[in-house]
Formats: structure tokens, sequence, C-alpha cells
């Protein structure tokens, strides 16, 4: 049984046993008012009727209290008892008037006796088994609160272990956030270290790279004698008709010998590997009129070719020279002398830090 039914039907207990007590009261002389105990007789016979039908509420399981379902058949039975009494006194009961003046002549006690014909043991027996009920509905409601703060503190019980178990969690979360954290930092640390590592290597290189430049800076830059000795002998070494060949010959269309450095091309050429290592000889022949000229030229003039040369020579420096010999040509276009003179006059005008070398090498030759 809930609570609310429970404080019900006891408050309709208590209401029952003051009405009896003020009824037991009228019927003893305290109250000379015939009207006014008709009055009460109705209203307890409303209260009995109402406590007949708490007792029969859908909520009330019988295992649900045995105390107090006890009480409930002790007001029923003494509820029916009264309902009985009450009924009695209706069937008998005179018009107001006709009681009253029937009252007044037969006497107050001798009055009481024959209005109401059920003794006065009857009366307090009812009062006292309502009482009882009272006390026994006081007991059940006792028990009903013990088992109410029972039940709550079971649920609080439950709500702590909820909240012990969500703050556990919590706190496994938080130091798995923790560990997330310190393994991201490692990993941040870890990296940045790395990083740190590969800036350190790569502005060492830079430096080297740097020296290495400087001196070859340092190679290069000639005194004022050097200088002037050089000039000298490159402008020795000119011909006016030394570049006239290498103009004459048409530079290659666009994109027409690409090809060549292409490393997926399936023709066996592999004219590009070859310039990045640089073994033995790479022989071009073809007929006359075949585009050999314009090959070589398109060769000498193409970046790609110096870029591939370097990756050869690697740390020194690479320089790109050629001659067109032509043997319509005059006599140093189409001879060895003419070949080297322009050879010489490219390499020492492009590298003039050559010269002192060249010169000392001519010195001992001769």
């Amino acid at each position: 049984m809930d609570p609310g039914t429970a404080l019900s039907v006891a408050s309709l207990v208590l209401q029952v046993s003051q009405g009896l007590y003020n009824y037991y009261q009228v019927w003893k002389g305290c109250e000379k008012d015939v009207k006014d105990l008709r009055t009460r007789l109705i209203w307890l016979s409303i209260a009995a009727d109402s406590i007949r039908a708490a007792l029969i509420r859908p909520g009330l399981q019988r295992e649900d209290n045995t105390l107090v379902f006890r009480a409930l058949n002790k007001c029923e039975g003494a509820a029916h008892e009264l309902e009985q009494a009450l009924d009695k006194v209706h069937k008998i009961e005179p018009e107001p008037t006709i009681a009253l003046q029937k009252f007044k002549a037969i006497g107050a006690k001798e009055g009481r006796k024959a209005l109401y014909p059920f003794c006065e043991p009857t009366v307090r027996s009812i009062v006292k088994e309502v009482e009882e009920c009272t006390k026994a509905c006081d007991s059940a409601l006792q028990i009903l609160h013990l088992n109410l703060d029972i039940s709550t503190a079971e649920k609080l019980d439950a709500m702590d272990g909820r909240i012990a178990s969500g703050l556990t969690d919590l706190a496994s979360a938080l130091r798995d956030l923790q560990i997330s954290s310190q393994t991201q930092s490692n990993t941040t640390a870890q990296h940045i270290e790395t990083q740190s590592t590969r800036n350190l290597n790569a502005t060492q290189e830079a430096r080297l790279a740097l020296e290495h430049r400087h001196d070859r800076t340092d190679s290069l830059l000639l005194t004022a004698r050097e200088e002037k000795q050089a000039a000298t002998i490159i402008e020795s070494l000119a011909y006016p008709e030394r570049e006239y060949r290498k103009q004459q010959i048409e530079s290659a269309n666009d994109s027409t010998l690409e090809w060549v450095f292409d490393k997926s091309d399936t023709r066996d050429c592999d004219l590009a590997a070859w310039l990045e290592t640089g073994n033995g000889i790479y022989w071009i022949t073809g007929k006359p009129g075949s585009g050999k000229s314009t090959f070589m030229k398109f060769l000498a003039e193409d970046e790609k070719t110096e870029a591939l040369l370097e990756c050869w020579s690697k740390d020194h420096p690479c320089t790109i020279i050629s001659h067109y010999l032509w043997v319509a040509g005059t006599k140093l276009q189409h001879s060895y002398e003419g070949m080297w003179r322009n050879l010489l006059h490219q390499l020492l005008s492009l590298r003039p830090d050559l010269v002192s070398k060249t010169v000392e090498i001519w010195q001992q030759a001769m």
C-alpha cells in the first residue's frame, strides 16, 4: 500500500472515532437537541461509507502490509456494526416534531431509550473498537514511514553507487586523457627534436656548401696581372670565322628532340643515363643531312644536358663547350688547329681561372 492511501484511510478512521465520541456524548444527554443528534447520525453514516469505499481500493494489496490490513479489517467490522446500528435508528426514527413532543412527555432518559433502542454498552464497545483501530493504524503508519525511509535510503544508496561509479569512470577518463596528453606531448617533443636535428643538419650542409662556394669564388678571383695575361691568351686564340658554322645550323623545333631525355622511352639510346655516368664514348652517326649537327647543337644548349652532367661531375664545376667542323669552310674551320683554338677560347673565356694552369702546362711542354 502506498503511504498516501494509508494516510487517507487513517484520517477516515480518526474522523469516525471523533464522530462516535460526539455521538456517545449526545446519547448520554450532554446535548438535548434531537435535531443535532440526527445530524450527527447522518455524518457518521457518511463517514462509515467512506471507510468502506477506502477498504476496497484497487491499490490495496494484501501482501503489502499485514498490520495495516488487520487494522482495516477491524475498521470494516466496526463500520458495518455502526451501519447496522444507524439503520435501526433510521427505521424507528419518527418525525422531528413528534419525537420532540414524545421526548418531553416521557422525560429525557426514557425518551432517549425510546428513540434509540440500543444500549449504552453497544456504543461503548464500538467506540473502544474504533480506538483500537486507530492505534493499530498509527502503528501501521509508523511501519509505513519506516519502510518509506528504508526505501528512500536504498534509493539514495543506489544513487550513491551510481555517483561513485560515475566518479570512477570520470577518474578513469581523466587518467586516459592524461596518458594521451603525455603521449602526444612525447610525440610532439620527438617530432620537434627530429625537426631540429634536420634543421641543424641542413644548416651545416648549407654552411659547408657556402664555404665550398667561397673557396670556388676565391679560386676564380685573379690578380690584375693574371687577368691581363688571360685576356692576351684568349684574344690570341680567337679567329673571325670560328662561330660561323654554328650560326648556320638551324635550331630544332620546339619539343622535337625532348624524347632523348625521357628515361622511359623504349628506344635503345639511353643518352640521359650516359650523361649521368660518363662511361665510355657515346657515338652519334648518320647520313649527310640527317640532322646530326642540329641534334648536337640542341644537346649543347639545352639546360637538361648541363643538369645531367652535374650528376656525373658531382662537386666539380661542369662547363660545356662545342665545335662544328666544316669541310667546305676555311682552313681553320675544317682543321684540328681551328678546333683546338675554338675549344680553348670557349673554355678559358668561361673559366679564366684555368689560364694560369694552361700556361703552366704549355710552358712544361715547350
